[in-house]
């Protein structure tokens, strides 16, 4: 009758909950920490998967893990197996409706109402899955094909492939000799011929006369463009674990495409 009913459903409304530090998670993901307890001492602990560092609206569904929109749910220690959260925010307050089963499908609602002051923090930088090699050259003159003599610069290609491993950007990057990698980060600007510090080796496309080479990014529809103007800044930062990873940009650049040489703007990042 009535009273089976409601003994397999436990119902917790709490005004009390603590804002717990929040962990992350990796790949701009974070674990929202909060614990709730109601008049009964009932300790419920809630981890939410968030992309954001302050807890967006939404409905979260109970699960093992922590991911975006998932939730680990614990009710005095005991794992929720199902269910889910809908969290609502009106007027600077916190709206928690929460209905789980533990695993002997014993039901649990949780009702939580009031403010929740999460911490904003920073992300680490995490690379992106490209790849990128930087290899030492001779300068040349592409015109004659002759060695352009600077005792003082060094031409850095510097290969970048998708994560499939197809090309992504090819940039002939002139600074000084014998730079460790990171001190190639800086600005960048595009020159026919480059053989002094700080130009970047043009691009061009004249695919009439088979006539296509040095610098150039592929834009999102697949097309080779090379870069015939404009300025490339390439910039370094290490990520959690020390590595050193690289960020290239070029804003609006002059182009050429590799399909028919036509004349564009372009940018990449």
């Amino acid at each position: 009758g009535m009273q089976e009913a409601s003994a397999d459903l436990q119902n917790y409304t709490s005004h009390e909950a603590t804002v717990q530090p929040t962990t992350k998670l990796g790949k701009g993901i974070k674990a929202l920490n909060v614990d709730i307890k109601d008049v009964k001492g009932t300790a419920i602990q809630i981890s939410f998967g968030s992309t954001e560092w302050i807890l967006p609206a939404a409905s979260y569904t109970v699960a093992e893990t922590v991911a975006n929109k998932t939730c680990v749910v614990k009710v005095n220690g005991e794992a929720m197996k199902s269910g889910d959260i809908d969290v609502s925010l009106i007027g600077g307050k916190y709206y928690l409706n929460g209905l789980f089963a533990n695993a002997a499908g014993q039901r649990v609602k949780l009702n939580y109402v009031g403010e929740l002051a999460f911490v904003v923090g920073v992300d680490d930088p995490e690379a992106s899955g490209y790849t990128l090699t930087i290899a030492p050259t001779q300068i040349v003159d592409w015109s004659t094909g002759a060695p352009v003599v600077n005792p003082n610069a060094t031409k850095y290609i510097i290969s970048i492939k998708n994560p499939e491993g197809q090309p992504a950007a090819y940039l002939e990057a002139v600074n000084a000799n014998q730079l460790g990698h990171t001190d190639l980060a800086g600005e960048y600007t595009i020159q026919g011929n480059a053989s002094e510090p700080w130009l970047m080796g043009n691009g061009y496309a004249f695919p009439q006369y088979n006539a296509i080479g040095g610098s150039y990014f592929v834009d999102e529809a697949g097309v080779a463009r090379y870069i015939t103007a404009g300025k490339i800044i390439i910039s370094t930062v290490k990520d959690a674990e020390g590595q050193d990873l690289f960020s290239f940009e070029g804003a609006d650049l002059e182009t050429q495409s590799g399909v028919d040489g036509a004349a564009g703007k372009g940018s990449f990042k």
